[in-house]
């Protein structure tokens, strides 16, 4: 079975949605952009990995420092815990796509063995290697992309015995996979250095705290580095300052809560850390170009 997704984030930022069971950890849902606010699904993270297909429209990516533009029949590997964020482009009224979830018990089961050492942890450890892009204009990503079409399948029709056969395409998409990235100098041995695993523990501090006065320090503090170091991991990694980031954010909370309860204005304002009703609907008609009551009329139509 595929089900429609309706993106969630818990307080660290931490996708809460999973397809899948425990005893399964694989699974397939279905987004559409037209059902979320302002055309695009905020930085987030996510313990598994995750593979997005383009079915309609088209999509920006945006992953550890990188841009990857989508479009309908490519697919994108995000590997697990990794920061990133979806942005339809300029132009684009709607995009469709299909996520694959899974996690590493999916090949190796719940302990350290062979299979883990060998295919999963050169993927895993690699902090270079975040996202992975398949197109249809070489073989090996046309062969790529047919095990997930054959994957699609599986989960819509369910025939008996489905489950191996989505292990055994999915294993077949990672081993090509990596093949693939390894041709292209792109899954080299070794450890590599990232802003990621820098800025994850500080968009967790700012989504614990948002509602609370915070101060840049407070940010560099969450992921022990200087306040030089901080505000350069936000302007490489999100093209933001911390603070303007902790502002988009709050600003992005509010909206939710315009749309999905019966808060006063002033009300949401406050619970999402602002104390200057002015300053609040300023910085909210610079991100969705109109005041946040106008927004809410416009969400209730």
């Amino acid at each position: 079975m595929i089900r429609e997704a309706y993106f969630r984030l818990d307080e660290s930022s931490r996708e809460l949605s999973l397809p899948y069971r425990d005893a399964f950890p694989c699974g397939i849902e279905f987004y559409d952009s037209s059902g979320s606010i302002g055309n695009m699904i905020t930085w987030h993270w996510h313990p598994f990995f995750e593979i997005n297909y383009v079915t309609e429209g088209e999509m920006i990516y945006y992953i550890d420092q990188e841009e990857y533009l989508m479009k309908k029949g490519e697919a994108l590997f995000v590997n697990e815990s990794r920061l990133h964020m979806l942005s339809l482009p300029p132009g684009c009224a709607r995009e469709t796509h299909y996520a694959i979830k899974f996690d590493k018990r999916f090949f190796c089961g719940n302990g350290n063995n062979y299979l883990e050492e060998k295919y999963v942890a050169p993927v895993v450890n690699n902090r270079g290697f975040s996202a992975y892009v398949i197109r249809p204009d070489t073989e090996a990503g046309v062969q790529m992309i047919s095990h997930l079409h054959r994957m699609f399948h599986d989960f819509i029709e369910e025939p008996f015995g489905y489950e191996y056969d989505v292990m055994g395409e999915l294993g077949h998409f990672w081993t090509e996979m990596m093949a693939s990235a390894r041709t292209e100098g792109l899954l080299t041995e070794g450890l590599h250095t990232s802003d990621n695993d820098k800025m994850i523990p500080m968009i967790q501090y700012i989504a614990d705290h948002y509602r609370e006065k915070i101060i840049l320090e407070d940010i560099a503090a969450a992921a022990a580095v200087s306040t030089r170091e901080c505000d350069r991991c936000f302007s490489r990694y999100i093209r933001m300052s911390p603070i303007e980031y902790l502002n988009f954010y709050r600003i992005r909370r509010a909206s939710e809560l315009l749309v999905h309860t019966r808060g006063s204005i002033l009300e949401i304002a406050e619970e999402c850390g602002f104390h200057s009703p002015s300053y609040f609907s300023r910085l909210f008609r610079r991100e969705f170009g109109c005041n946040p009551r106008e927004f809410r009329e416009s969400m209730q139509k």
